[in-house]
């Protein structure tokens, strides 16, 4: 039995349409952000790798510019303890920089290494702040449910949450040249988990 030109031209445009919508879908939950930590030495500005070694003399300041309003969560960890040192809106197109643009963190050489994670979503993730109520948790902990929360926003295989994914025009307010429009565009699904971890050496 011979199907018509036109039956197979309505199965074509039918697997199409099929193939639209599941693309479209999956974009809406992809969370996108350009993030990155400046690393102030004595010598200049640098930006951080996702491993990298600090002097205790060294300063950093951290950037997040989100593709679309998200929550932020940002948590710094040492070996013992993690505690959670921003939670807020993030608005497209305006910047969270921490802990200002006219400061920087300083780790105080106390412990050999230190982690800043960064988290953008688009609700609000109550395990983060249900685990951090007080501010603060040990790192085991925080380090069981970080280890969860990447699983979750993994893009998988092929495909995972560092890819580099251009976001077109300028962050409003800022030049072309600014640090933060040097940096790369991290994707999630569903949301955004971007870990920077640094050895700390005296």
């Amino acid at each position: 039995m011979k199907i018509s030109t036109r039956l197979w031209l309505l199965i074509l445009i039918n697997f199409l349409i099929s193939g639209l919508l599941i693309v479209n879908s999956f974009a809406e939950d992809v969370v996108r952000a350009k993030i990155g930590i400046e690393i102030a030495t004595e010598g200049g500005t640098l930006r951080a790798k996702s491993r990298d070694r600090l002097h205790a003399n060294d300063k950093i300041r951290i950037y997040v510019a989100t593709h679309e309003d998200a929550n932020v969560y940002i948590v710094s960890s040492d070996v013992n303890t993690s505690t959670l040192i921003h939670k807020g809106k993030v608005f497209k197109n305006s910047p969270l920089i921490l802990p200002s643009k006219d400061q920087y963190f300083q780790p105080d050489g106390s412990s050999p290494k230190e982690s800043f994670t960064i988290i953008c979503s688009p609700v609000e993730l109550l395990e983060v702040t249900s685990l951090l109520d007080k501010g603060s948790a040990s790192f085991d902990k925080w380090a069981s449910l970080e280890g969860d929360l990447m699983k979750k926003s993994s893009m998988g295989l092929g495909d995972h949450s560092e890819k580099t994914i251009a976001i077109a025009g300028n962050v409003r307010g800022l030049g072309k040249d600014s640090f933060i429009n040097k940096l790369r565009t991290y994707s999630g699904k569903s949301f955004l988990i971007k870990r920077y971890d640094f050895k700390v050496k005296n």
